[in-house]
């Protein structure tokens, strides 16, 4: 909620904790800039940038939009990097590595820099191994089928020599001369769909381009399927003819799809964020405590998701009953105050309808809003008290019994929707769920504060699952306003609900995991139907 007094828990809170100066974190075009600088380093690192450096740079100068020279020096561009996301770090990285690698090698001039600038940035050792594996691998991947491709025109011209392909070889199947084929257009599609692959992600993070994600999934899910096809052939070719069998060409054809998912993956959360961002909701609070003629107002703010196509909506209990959480409503309540029940006003807006006019006055035309009977919780669990600390928002602590930050603090609202609503379907089973695993959080970080034109948007953060417990652990960013939004992963399934933020660590989320949601959705339909009247 945007109360002052409990940062772990609430999306929105006071002014104590607001960050007081923009860093790359609050300004994308500085980050851009900051990457870019990074970039060129990595392409001067040994003293010489080649003509595949200098169009790969170009490139990435483009869809970063980055104008005129480097922002600063990299070790200064790496240390201001570190107040952005885990994820773009990551992300940054990989660009980096893939100036190094551009002319098909890294020097250990340019491993050692790229070292330094990881631990510059805090990425840990884990995330640069695997990103310097990934690109080393795929290196030795395109070397390999290079050599494959000219001993294949090799093989064809010495057929042809001696008589003809289909004479020379019985060496060279149907099925290992159309893999052979494959192998060679999709190394000439996959330069050209990295590219596409960049612009379309960077264009739907930013507000989504449906028709351009839509043609790249369909050239990358073309050939996947093609892929597959061809491997079928091929096996069923080796099991009526064993000396038909080419274990080296599976392996170029298996390189081939390890590069097309790569890319594929790369499409999944902006095809998410496309599909799901207007089933994502702002919502707000009010509330009132009061004590004979003396009256306190509060208004926070936090997200939900639609998750019935009849508009029940996903949130955290903290989110609409935040004065059983916020240290200041606790202290006042234990003090003698009282909630003033008739002031408790629910609204939510969705994506891409106006909270506030232009003097920052919230209007509630497009909100469905509880004053006018349009919105209302639909249930919660039992409340769970627990003895904590909280602060007060003024440098003061207080102590005392608060709602629990466990699975209890769900709620499930009720829209009247005029027309079915689209859900985000809540993953079932989540087993399957490993530690970094990409996730990617919708919602509305920093809540009012983020709204400068006063219009819903719904925000991606993206990151990576670290912990499976009790809770989910992540590291996509918890920002205050976004708890009850959904974590979703690249399926498009909603796999936890975005809580609260670990103590003294903002780059670390905690979120209750998807099976308290649907324990509760199944509760909820179980009471309803038993207070339904059987028909006769």
């Amino acid at each position: 909620m945007g109360l002052q007094g409990r940062p772990p828990a609430k999306p929105g809170h006071g002014d104590a904790d607001r960050p007081r100066h923009r860093s790359a974190a609050a300004d994308p075009e500085r980050t851009q800039k900051l990457v870019w600088s990074l970039l060129s380093s990595v392409a001067r690192a040994d003293m010489a940038v080649s003509a595949d450096e200098q169009a790969i740079l170009e490139r990435y100068r483009r869809a970063l939009e980055v104008r005129g020279e480097a922002l600063a020096l990299a070790d200064e561009a790496a240390v201001d990097l570190r107040t952005v996301p885990v994820i773009e770090r990551v992300h940054a990285l990989r660009m980096m590595f893939g100036v190094a690698y551009s002319d098909g090698s890294c020097s250990d001039v340019e491993l050692n820099l790229l070292r330094r600038l990881a631990g510059v940035m805090g990425l840990s050792a884990v995330h640069f191994a695997d990103t310097q594996v990934f690109f080393e691998q795929r290196a030795l991947d395109r070397r390999r089928r290079r050599w494959w491709l000219a001993a294949a025109a090799g093989v064809v011209l010495s057929g042809v020599a001696f008589g003809g392909w289909l004479y020379v070889r019985q060496s060279v199947s149907a099925p290992a001369a159309a893999i052979q084929s494959f192998v060679a257009d999709a190394t000439r599609q996959i330069g050209d769909l990295e590219r596409r692959v960049g612009r379309v992600a960077e264009s739907s993070s930013a507000g989504g381009e449906a028709q351009g994600i839509a043609e790249v999934s369909a050239t990358l899910d073309g050939l996947l399927a093609r892929a597959e096809q061809l491997e079928a052939e091929h096996a069923r070719a080796a099991a009526s003819d064993p000396g038909s069998g080419d274990l080296a060409l599976i392996a170029e054809l298996e390189s081939i799809k390890r590069e097309l998912a790569a890319l594929r993956e790369q499409l999944d959360f902006p095809q998410v964020l496309n599909r799901y961002s207007d089933s994502v909701l702002f919502i707000q609070t009010s509330y009132a405590l009061v004590s004979g003629e003396r009256r306190f107002r509060f208004v926070g703010d936090g997200t939900g998701f639609f998750v019935t196509a009849d508009g029940v909506i996903v949130t955290n209990k903290h989110v609409v009953q935040p004065w059983k959480f916020d240290g200041r409503s606790v202290a006042m309540l234990d003090s003698g105050y009282r909630l003033d029940e008739q002031s408790v006003r629910l609204a939510a807006w969705p994506n891409g309808a106006r909270v506030t006019d232009e003097a920052g006055v919230t209007v509630l035309d497009r909100a469905f809003d509880s004053g006018r009977g349009e919105l209302e919780i639909a249930a919660m669990p039992p409340d769970a008290l627990e003895q904590r600390s909280e602060p007060l928002g003024d440098g003061r602590v207080y102590e005392g019994r608060f709602h629990a930050q466990d699975e209890s603090d769900l709620a499930l609202l009720q829209a009247t929707v005029p027309q079915p609503v689209v859900p985000i379907p809540v993953a079932e089973d989540t087993s399957a769920l490993r530690k970094l695993d990409p996730v990617m959080v919708l919602g509305f970080p920093t809540g009012k504060l983020i709204l400068e034109s006063g219009i819903a948007e719904t925000l991606p953060t993206r990151g990576e699952v670290l912990k499976i417990d009790r809770s989910l652990f992540i590291t996509a960013q918890v920002h205050p306003g976004s708890s009850g939004g959904p974590v979703i992963d690249r399926h498009g399934h909603v796999v936890g609900i975005a809580t609260r933020r670990v103590s003294g660590d903002s780059a670390l989320g905690v979120c209750i995991r998807s099976a308290h949601v649907l324990r509760l959705l199944r509760n909820t339909a179980a009471l309803a139907a038993e207070a339904t009247p059987t028909a006769r």
